[in-house]
């Protein structure tokens, strides 16, 4: 008896998908991709953005917490271009950028150790500055957990802080899109400050902005 191997209708279907099918398939792939991906890019950023914003209220609660109970609060900054018209500073800040974390002060820097922040073996190496005293401190970010989360929006932000004539303590913000080393576009880091401030619900000023340029 004859078996006929290769009329076996209940066998396996080896015929694979045709050219024309595989270009359909990877078609309608790459559209998917297409509408998929910058809508997830987006929310990534979206979600980079709270957390930037949230950081930064945090520090502005803490940096209130050490004025309230101290009662003298450290506002000294090495740049000779933002002192007062008597020779003292009337404002400090702390720069949180995608490489380090600055602060106007040594007060500041201690006040982001007490906090976990930075590590107290941090390495800080002063930078930059033209007037005696405590000079601005950099911090690697590999000594910190706090760095900028955002990458499109903007790379950098600061929480300003300064003295009021009344005596009140009033803390704004500013972010920039010009990494380290990088020149700032004015229009650009206006755009960024405004997004950032809405975020997180506070407020920058022409004061803040204007002397933030001088830090990045």
């Amino acid at each position: 008896m004859k078996m006929n191997l290769n009329n076996n209708k209940n066998g396996p279907n080896k015929k694979g998908f045709t050219l024309v099918e595989l270009i359909t398939v990877m078609t309608i792939v790459g559209v998917l991709a297409a509408i998929i991906v910058p809508n997830l890019l987006k929310l990534i950023e979206k979600a980079n953005n709270t957390r930037d914003a949230n950081e930064a209220k945090d520090l502005g609660v803490l940096i209130m917490t050490l004025a309230a109970t101290e009662g003298d609060i450290n506002l000294y900054n090495p740049w000779s271009t933002n002192l007062e018209a008597d020779g003292t500073s009337s404002w400090g800040y702390i720069y949180v950028g995608k490489d380090d974390v600055r602060t106007s002060s040594k007060q500041m820097m201690q006040m982001l150790k007490d906090n976990g922040y930075v590590k107290e073996d941090a390495a800080i190496r002063i930078r930059g500055g033209d007037v005696p005293g405590d000079r601005e401190q950099q911090v690697f970010k590999k000594d910190t957990s706090l760095m900028c989360h955002s990458n499109h929006n903007w790379v950098a932000y600061e929480i300003h802080f300064r003295v009021m004539k009344d005596g009140n303590l009033d803390i704004s913000y500013c972010a920039t899109k010009a990494r380290t080393n990088q020149l700032a576009d004015a229009n650009a880091d206006e755009k960024a400050t405004k997004l950032f401030c809405k975020f997180a619900a506070g407020h920058s000023d022409e004061f803040a902005i204007e002397h933030a340029n001088h830090n990045y």
